[in-house]
């Protein structure tokens, strides 16, 4: 059976090409030294050798080895009318004793604007490709390139045209129409199209006032699940209270069928703070009534010459991958943060905070967060606390987290529901913690220990993954490192339990 081809991921794709070639066209300046560049574009390739005592990560382990052949692009844009990033990798696997393991695996991370108008018509272009797992309570690995059986591929992507244009004196206009497409290998589990029409009319005075009228109307189309709708409208009037206090008030109505077979509708109405100390300090909290109860966004961010922290805790409707959230790792995003004040420009501050993971042997994607692959809309509350201590020669970066995700309603499915099926709530919690210190200008050692638990609510479901990874790593010459690691993971489970111990070495060289 032919498997169908991800539109807005195809569309994506293509514009995201479009938008480097054009790029290009305007580019004069290669290094960027004297000013920024409007394509900045790098290559790099790695081959790690691994040696595991257990291949498929089962109770009966087995060795093998395992070759890891890697090649990745990564482009910045940044010209008048283009700006973003494109970072694409291809990965082929082959063992030694077990061919049928070996395989080609995929990863993207893009986000792209481009102005087709000037000051007027845009394209967003969001994507992503990563490995998930069919199910929270499968089985576990702590690395991204292993074989299991409940490892799937999943590629997310959307193409977001709008408009902004102003009447008169009196309000700004911005129309949005965003299509969104989600798409796993080997499985129709999570696969939906999200289709969302946004007109928002309004005026911001600065850090004064501002008022607004917003209307949304969105369709979620599932493979396994029933589609659902559901339309918003509503208006915000927001004053500031103090020079570093905005809030604001929102109130509406919304229709949905996503708790009911008939449309119902109900009144919404919320609060808005945003609290700015300081460049170095920014707080903000929303809180709405809708017709599944509250929800809440905070978001608190602090950094010193030294340290970054964040702090996060959400709770809303997640239609799944479909949104295509591009993420880039825990640990590139609290340095990214952190180096704000050294490099205010973000396409310049990327290469600073790449260059940093690599000469440090940090693994930039340090993360203990997953997602489940669920054909029906639920009800997602994160939360999330990062650090990040930057040292003359150590750097600590450390995130805890608890997500919970809960089936919405009873109309769903069975095949829709995956692990909702029978547990109405899955809640993950993690620890993740990653010390690099740095031996000498080229030699650093870098330890990653992490923990991740996986229950259910109403059954005795429980998983528990545990690992240490040991990293040596030299830099050869301005363009080529060499690691070695010492690899340990432990995985509790009632279905399939696993102990692996492996040793891997890598050599990678940019371009």
């Amino acid at each position: 059976m032919t498997r169908r081809r991800p539109p807005a991921v195809l569309l994506g794709l293509g514009l995201t090409a479009w938008g480097a070639m054009l790029a290009s066209a305007h580019a004069q300046d290669v290094d960027g030294r004297a000013t920024p560049a409007p394509l900045r574009l790098s290559t790099s390739a790695s081959l790690t050798e691994t040696l595991t005592d257990n291949r498929r990560l089962t109770r009966d382990a087995q060795a093998d080895a395992i070759t890891d052949a890697r090649a990745n692009v990564h482009a910045l844009l940044n010209s008048a009318r283009v700006r973003g990033f494109f970072d694409y990798g291809l990965s082929g696997l082959v063992h030694a004793r077990e061919s049928s393991l070996n395989d080609v695996r995929h990863a993207l991370a893009t986000a792209v604007t481009s102005e087709l108008v000037e000051r007027r018509g845009f394209v967003d272009v969001r994507g992503s490709v990563q490995q998930n797992s069919r199910s929270a309570f499968g089985t576990q690995s702590v690395s991204r390139t292993r074989g299991d059986a409940n490892r799937v591929e999943t590629a997310s992507g959307s193409v977001s045209p709008y408009w902004r244009g102003r009447i008169g004196r009196l309000a700004d206009v911005e129309a949005r129409y965003s299509l969104a497409a989600t798409r796993s290998r080997g499985t129709d589990a999570g696969e939906n199209t999200t289709r969302t029409g946004l007109l928002n009319v309004g005026r911001d005075f600065g850090r004064s006032s501002m008022w607004s009228l917003q209307a949304l109307h969105q369709n979620v189309d599932y493979t396994l699940g029933r589609d659902t709708v559901l339309q918003r409208v509503e208006g915000t009037l927001g004053t500031a209270l103090h020079p570093d206090l905005f809030t604001a008030l929102t109130a509406g109505s919304e229709s949905t069928d996503l708790a009911t077979i008939q449309r119902k509708r109900r009144a919404t109405y919320g609060l808005q703070a945003r609290w700015t100390p300081s460049e170095r300090t920014q707080a903000q909290a929303m809180v709405r009534r809708s017709f599944f109860g509250n929800a809440h966004a905070v978001s608190v961010t602090h950094r010193t010459p030294r340290t970054a922290w964040s702090f996060n805790a959400t709770r809303d409707l997640s239609s799944g991958q479909g949104q295509a959230v591009v993420r880039l790792g825990s640990a590139y995003e609290l340095l990214f943060q952190q180096f704000a004040s050294i490099e205010p420009d973000p396409l310049r501050r990327d290469v600073i905070v790449r260059n940093f993971l690599a000469l440090r042997g940090i693994d930039p994607e340090l993360d203990v967060r997953l997602g489940l692959l669920v054909s029906a809309v639920t009800l997602r509350s994160d939360r999330s606390l990062a650090f990040a201590l930057v040292g003359r020669r150590v750097t600590v970066t450390m995130l805890l987290s608890r997500d919970e995700t809960t089936r919405l309603s009873s109309l769903d499915n069975a095949p829709a529901l995956g692990d909702l099926l029978s547990d109405s709530r899955v809640r993950q919690n993690g620890v993740s913690l990653n010390v690099s210190h740095r031996l000498t200008s080229t030699v650093a050692l870098d330890l990653a220990a992490a923990w991740k638990r996986t229950q259910g609510d109403t059954t005795r479901t429980e998983t528990t993954l545990k690992s240490a990874l040991l990293t040596w790593s030299n830099q050869l010459s301005a363009r080529s490192t060499v690691s070695l690691s010492l690899r340990h993971a432990e995985f509790e489970s009632t279905t399939n339990p696993y102990d692996e111990n492996a040793v891997l070495a890598t050599l990678s060289r940019r371009f």
